[in-house]
């Protein structure tokens, strides 16, 4: 199951980013939001390569989660808010130093809550602005002090004497990539072998705390992203399903069958600090940073529990659901969505008041709703059917606006809103990865159906990288139904289980 760690509050980097004249007003009418312009002659401009390939990444994740509502994942600007990569812009700000741009970012977004971007938030998505802008990047990142930033120049062309021509190279995992460019790059990179034979359920990447953890049986396994090597396990676990991480409390949280609880956890020493009874089975389990819940879908009692990530006690339920609670995602805007699977339906929840506000039917075309993530730019809620549909949703009205054909035995997917990729595992027949680009909100294309092994049904993206990662054991041959057991399942081969590294 997918976790959202990242402190999302869609803030627009403004219609104060000048897109008008203001900004040389500014400059000789100086106010409490906006610095006046050094008299130091700038030594630097734009153009020098003033910040670093990995800064503008770190600030298009940024982007994407604070300002693309507004000023679109594009930059291209909407009805409220201006382009950040046009002419216009560049013309606006021409001649001024990158701290007046800088520091009108600072200090007077977002609007709702002006200066609450740190001064390192701040400098990394102006470097993914200038990226974005065709400002080639250098050796050094963007500078946080104001005293080296009014040396460098912003200028809207490039200057004759200012280097080769050699064109910027583009930031990794762009957006706006072809999706025929991305086609048949796909491949299974590597196999990490984890030890132990019982059973797993929805491994989880933390992409910026660089782990990956593996629900396996009775413990939780942790591996080293980067490395693959096996740095921990979280031991003493019946039945484990998922993880939850609330980094900004420096907590993890496990659910299990056992017959149903929750186990937080530090993510530092991976020490067991606490353990609530919630409903039976807790399956899917998230972390909402609006509300600072962690959020689990009791299937065994038909309810979803909330517990308060920083203290880990629980702060209320939701009960009598009616059906078989799946899988969850936040919109991180006070609203968590639902899948009840046996009844093919999707519920948008309260996260707050811990109400049931709407209730969608799916089916059909979408029979057995179960994996579920989220593009909470374009408000669009995505749905892996077991009916062998993935499902696009308005979060909005309830309505599928889009459906994509999938292989049998879909249990996760995930959404990468740094390119618009959605990964989708269907463990049955050979096995599958299905990848989609997102081309619009309403427009969705197949990219590639990468082969995985039979069995790998559920998945974890690791959003720095891009990498899949999907657990998965080889297995015997299909035992004979029999009356007892009609649907039989092949065996596990014992020393098999691992996890499989798809990339580019």
């Amino acid at each position: 199951m997918k976790i959202k760690i990242l402190i999302v509050a869609f803030i627009p980097l403004a219609a104060a980013i000048a897109f008008s004249s203001s900004a040389r007003a500014d400059q000789t009418a100086p106010s409490q939001q906006t610095p006046a312009t050094s008299s130091t002659e700038p030594a630097q401009s734009v153009w020098d390569g003033i910040y670093t390939e990995e800064q503008g990444n770190r600030g298009r994740a940024l982007y994407a989660q604070r300002c693309a509502r507004c000023h679109a994942p594009d930059l291209t600007g909407g009805e409220t808010a201006p382009a950040l990569n046009n002419a216009e812009f560049k013309s606006n700000w021409s001649d001024l130093s990158v701290d007046d741009l800088f520091e009108r970012i600072k200090v007077s977004m977002p609007q709702d809550n002006p200066g609450s971007l740190s001064r390192q938030q701040t400098a990394d998505i102006l470097a993914f602005v200038l990226s974005k802008g065709g400002f080639p990047g250098g050796k050094t990142e963007l500078a946080r002090e104001a005293e080296v930033l009014k040396a460098i120049r912003f200028e809207a062309n490039k200057p004759e004497t200012a280097g080769d021509d050699e064109t910027p190279r583009p930031l990794e995992r762009d957006r706006t990539m072809p999706t025929a460019a991305a086609a048949s790059r796909y491949h299974v990179i590597t196999r990490i072998p984890i030890p132990g034979d019982t059973g797993w359920d929805y491994i989880t990447a933390d992409s910026e705390g660089r782990r990956l953890y593996i629900p396996h049986g009775t413990e939780v396994v942790v591996v080293d992203l980067d490395s693959g090597a096996i740095v921990g396990k979280i031991a003493g676990q019946k039945g484990v399903h998922g993880v939850a991480i609330a980094r900004e409390f420096g907590h993890g949280f496990i659910s299990a069958t056992d017959p149903g609880s929750v186990t937080m956890f530090d993510l530092g020493t991976l020490a067991v600090m606490d353990k609530v009874r919630v409903g039976d089975d807790p399956n899917g389990i998230i972390y909402d940073p609006k509300t600072h819940r962690v959020f689990t879908a009791d299937r065994g009692s038909k309810r979803v529990t909330a517990i308060d990530a920083r203290t880990g006690k629980i702060a209320g339920t939701i009960e009598n659901l009616g059906g078989r609670t799946e899988h969850l995602a936040s919109d991180e805007a006070g609203h968590v969505f639902l899948n009840m699977q046996d009844i093919g339906k999707l519920y948008k929840l309260d996260a707050q008041a811990l109400t049931v506000m709407e209730t969608w039917q799916l089916a059909p075309p979408c029979g057995q709703p179960s994996s579920m993530d989220i593009d909470r730019i374009q408000n669009r809620v995505f749905i892996g059917c077991r009916s062998g549909l993935l499902a696009v949703v308005d979060g909005a009205i309830g309505k599928i606006v889009a459906t994509q054909p999938i292989g049998m035995g879909v249990d996760a997917l995930e959404f990468d809103p740094m390119t618009g990729l959605i990964y989708v595992s269907t463990g049955g027949g050979d096995g599958a990865l299905s990848i989609f680009h997102e081309e619009s909100a309403d427009k969705y294309l197949l990219v590639e159906n990468v082969k995985t092994l039979p069995g790998a049904r559920t998945l974890a993206l690791d959003q720095k990288t891009g990498r899949v990662h999907l657990p998965v054991a080889d297995l015997g041959p299909l035992p004979v139904a029999t009356p007892e057991n009609p649907l039989p399942r092949p065996p596990r081969i014992p020393g098999t289980f691992s996890i499989l590294v798809v990339g580019q």
